[in-house]
């Protein structure tokens, strides 16, 4: 979990697999203005939250920047089966792929939510899964999706 205007950059061939959290943010939590970069591969795999961002949720203004990027395999109970975003924060991914995650309710690939902005270059979305809405992706409260030379196929809800 990191909090309040922490700037973290992740080497390259980080890995962040089978973590869990009983509530949210099985992978990576990050809170209020902060920035995540990973200019380098990085993978996120098998990680489970109880409700929401089973690999990464990243709220209040943060900003994830990722590059190479594989989210894969995580489950959330309730919302944002890989990303979950909210309250003006926003994921800029290329080159990678999120594949074969889960929700239990909204959002199995990417929840984006509250003004949030998702910007995708170069990403595959496949196999994601929603129990309610949103296999792929799941968009609500004004937020911005933005995807060039990648594809959303094969999701579920």
């Amino acid at each position: 979990y990191v909090y309040d205007v922490v700037e973290i950059d992740l080497g390259e061939g980080t890995e962040i697999r089978g973590c869990v959290a009983g509530e949210s943010g099985g992978g990576f939590y990050m809170d209020k203005e902060c920035t995540l970069r990973a200019p380098g591969k990085l993978s996120i795999v098998g990680n489970e939250a109880g409700l929401s961002g089973g690999g990464i949720l990243a709220g209040r203004s943060c900003v994830v920047d990722l590059r190479e990027v594989e989210i894969r395999g995580c489950v959330a109970g309730n919302s944002g089966g890989g990303v979950y975003l909210l309250d003006g924060s926003t994921l800029r991914a290329g080159n990678g792929s999120i594949v074969g995650n889960e929700a239990g309710a909204d959002g199995g690939g990417i929840l984006c939510g509250r003004s949030s902005v998702v910007d995708l270059r170069e990403v595959e979305i496949r196999g994601c899964v929603a129990g309610n809405s949103g296999g792929g992706v799941y968009l609500l409260d004004g937020s911005t999706l933005r995807a060039g030379n990648g594809s959303i196929v094969g999701n579920e809800a």
